[in-house]
């Protein structure tokens, strides 16, 4: 019987029809510099949030899990909950403070619940003590509740009065904004935020540029520090000595005072005080050689957070410094993405990789400088350094020796543009100056144009079958000597453009196209579009071809993919929590478009869309790398395979298999509609390998299965017949 189902199963898999679907692609992570925030949940059981990510450590930080999942009612891509938010626990009650509001969980995060009063807006300090809860949101709007949120009071802070918020021991401190003598009010509420009393001016001698200080409170003395200086208070408050002439440094990080000691961690190393700042010692902690940027006390154990380290385990009586990061992936921002000369390209934040084999493995490329980018133009590639002062150097993709060659040009700023073919290459102020730049050999000898007699500026140039196109806002000026003169020619149809109109020059099916798009905004509406115009005759008469209800096309707007033309569109919709992407392609230009079907992931829009070797690429703004293939193999990580989700049969009444490959351990399964919409989710289910899903209370029609694993998820199609 078993070898009958297996034979079954075999004949169903081979008889399915699959289609190609996008699979995430493993890319070199970033350093820890986006670190956020550490907390005890409860005893020996911490979390960790990072700009994008959420981790669970059950062994006092020894190891730790990605726990997205458990969050992802209270959060979406862009809510940055790393950054804006903080956990905290009471009697088995979590507490979450995020961008939209306060939440609460009754069953170890496995559902969140929100206070009413407080949704939509931003919570900037939590402090709960007993049935008591403080709360000081956006506006300087302070909530307080005496009955564990049941219900609420409001009240509204004078700005200068609230800038920093501290508790302990059921006294709230806070801190106001710099007046013009320098000086910064304290104040304390001792009934829980309903009265705040003055208790002190702070004369600082310089202050900060952002105006923030922030407080520090153990029983009765008190501390308050700022980006340099440094006071201090025995007494609660009522008399306060400046001792920051103790510490040699310029730039306080973090501050704290653990077993009686202070410790304080500077531009210029760690410090410790044992007589309350009188005198200061430098501390040396053997493997930190990086600043302390936050204190921590965990499990009555001394940590801290650091760039390019993480979290720190702070050992004082050894003076030993150990990282306590395994199993935390190193925060991931991709700022870039592009092919050159059949290579991939990506910039993170721990700088630029490149790619030979599709994206499976990736090399730092230390030959490129951190600087404004890398753009193309033609068949060159070119890369522009800037300094603080607006200074700049230009530098050109050598391909023989793969590496950056400087480019010796006429200009030193960065905010030039360059155009090229071939050997030739123009430089120009976008929208400033009517001057041209001109080399025929890659910037060894250079000539100066002025082209349009110093009337109109250089904008929006672009070169395309011999000759130079500067578009304008009534039409376009066109050159065919190199850019030495340039003759007006006015559209014979309508025609929009501004500063912000992209052009695409572009050659399909042996004809040549120049397409444009724009936004365009309706008052009255409130409603925005994106509109696309194609040219055939080189920019006399134009066309629209389509008026999308979206935010924004894609940059580059088209690619040509299998004898078709593919853009992607993001819009919004009012019942959809995220932006949401549609692939679109045509065969005609536009007379006709199809929806591309796949499995793009919905809740994360698109950052950059290339084609490489036959396949398409795209980043999300969750800083995930996708291609779609479905034998894509990445070995960045282990040189793990990922092998296909697999949904049969599909279509179906409803009751649908999943079979997972080995190594992936689905712990959470969402339905959306194919609006979008937000159907369904489960996490019930006995094994992660073969998993039984049950449709069949829904109406026909097709539905998205988002799979999650860990800090990974899977899009797949199921449809209801």
């Amino acid at each position: 019987m078993r070898r009958r189902n297996t034979l079954i199963l075999i004949i169903l898999l081979l008889s399915l029809k699959l289609e190609a679907q996008w699979t995430n692609i493993d890319v070199p992570s970033g350093n820890f510099d986006y670190l956020m925030n550490i907390f005890e949940i409860e005893p020996n059981k911490w979390w960790a949030t990072t700009l994008y990510d959420i981790y669970q450590s059950p062994d006092s930080g020894n190891s730790w899990k990605n726990i997205n999942s458990l969050i992802s009612e209270i959060s979406d891509p862009y809510s940055h909950i790393g950054y804006n938010g903080k956990f905290y626990s009471e009697n088995g009650i979590y507490y979450a403070t995020t961008k939209y509001g306060l939440y609460y969980s009754d069953d170890e995060a496995a559902t969140w619940k929100s206070f009413s009063l407080l949704e939509g807006k931003e919570i900037h300090f939590f402090y709960k003590s007993g049935t008591n809860i403080f709360v000081q949101a956006s506006g300087n709007s302070l909530f307080t509740s005496n009955d564990n949120g049941l219900t609420w009071s409001f009240y509204v802070l004078n700005y200068q009065i609230g800038v920093d918020f501290y508790a302990a021991n059921d006294i709230i401190y806070c801190s106001g904004n710099y007046n013009p003598e320098n000086k910064v009010k304290i104040y304390k509420s001792t009934d829980f935020g309903k009265n705040f009393n003055f208790m002190a001016d702070i004369n600082f001698s310089s202050p900060s540029g952002s105006g923030y200080n922030t407080i520090y409170a153990n029983g009765n003395k008190l501390f308050i520090y700022d980006y340099d200086e440094i006071f201090y208070s025995s007494n609660s408050g009522a008399n306060w000595e400046n001792i920051s002439n103790m510490v040699p440094y310029n730039q306080i990080y973090a501050f704290i005072q653990f077993e009686n000691r202070l410790l304080i961690s500077t531009n210029l190393g760690l410090h410790t005080s044992n007589d309350n700042g009188v005198s200061w010692t430098v501390l040396h902690l053997e493997g930190l050689n990086v600043p302390i940027r936050n204190f921590h006390v965990l499990s009555n154990q001394l940590y801290g957070t650091c760039n390019n380290k993480g979290l720190i385990k702070i050992d004082l009586q050894n003076n030993l410094a150990t990282e306590k990061n395994k199993g935390i992936r190193s925060t991931q921002r991709i700022e870039n993405f592009l092919e050159i000369d059949s290579k991939l390209f990506i910039k993170s934040i721990r700088g630029w990789y490149s790619s030979t084999d599709e994206g499976r493995n990736w090399v730092k490329e230390n030959t490129i400088l951190d600087g404004k980018g890398i753009f193309t133009s033609g068949n060159q590639f070119f890369h522009v350094v800037a300094s603080n002062n607006g200074w700049a150097t230009y530098y050109l993709y050598n391909k023989q020796s793969q590496n950056w060659d400087s480019i010796n040009t006429l200009i030193s700023y960065y905010d030039w543009k360059i155009v090229c073919d071939k050997n030739e290459i123009w430089m120009y102020q976008n929208s400033v100056s009517p001057h041209l730049l001109y080399s025929p050999n890659l910037g060894k000898t250079w000539q100066e144009f002025d082209p349009l007699a110093g009337v109109f500026p250089i904008k929006n140039l672009y070169y395309f079958g011999g000759k130079l196109y500067n578009f304008h806002t009534n039409g376009i000026f066109i050159s065919a000597d190199k850019g030495k003169t340039m003759t007006f020619q006015t559209p014979q149809s309508e025609f929009y453009a501004d500063d912000y109109t992209r052009y695409q020059f572009l050659n399909f099916n042996n004809k040549d196209y120049i397409f444009a798009d724009y936004y365009s905004f309706n008052w009255y509406e409130n409603s925005q579009r994106a509109i696309l115009q194609v040219s055939e005759d080189y920019g006399k008469n134009w066309k629209l071809i389509n008026s999308f209800p979206t935010l924004n096309l894609v940059s580059p707007p088209i690619i040509p993919f299998n004898n078709e033309l593919y853009i992607a569109t993001i819009g919004k919709r009012a019942d959809f929590p995220w932006d949401y992407v549609t692939l679109l392609k045509t065969s005609d230009i536009g007379n006709t478009w199809n929806h591309v079907d796949n499995n793009i992931s919905i809740d994360a829009n698109m950052k950059f869309f290339v084609k490489h070797n036959e396949k398409l690429y795209y980043v999300s703004t969750d800083n995930t790398l996708w291609v779609n293939s479905t034998d894509f193999i990445s070995d960045t990580n282990n040189s793990k395979k990922q092998n296909e989700i697999i949904i049969f049969p599909n279509p179906s009444n409803g009751i649908f298999t999943i079979t997972v490959p080995e190594g992936i351990n689905v712990a959470k399964i969402e339905i959306f509609d194919i609006t979008g919409k937000y159907v369904y989710s489960t996490s019930a289910f006995k094994s992660s390998d073969i998993i039984q899903l049950n449709l069949s209370a829904y109406k026909k029609g097709i539905y998205f299965v988002k799979m999650i694993s860990g800090d990974k998820s899977w899009i797949s199609k199921a449809i209801i017949n």
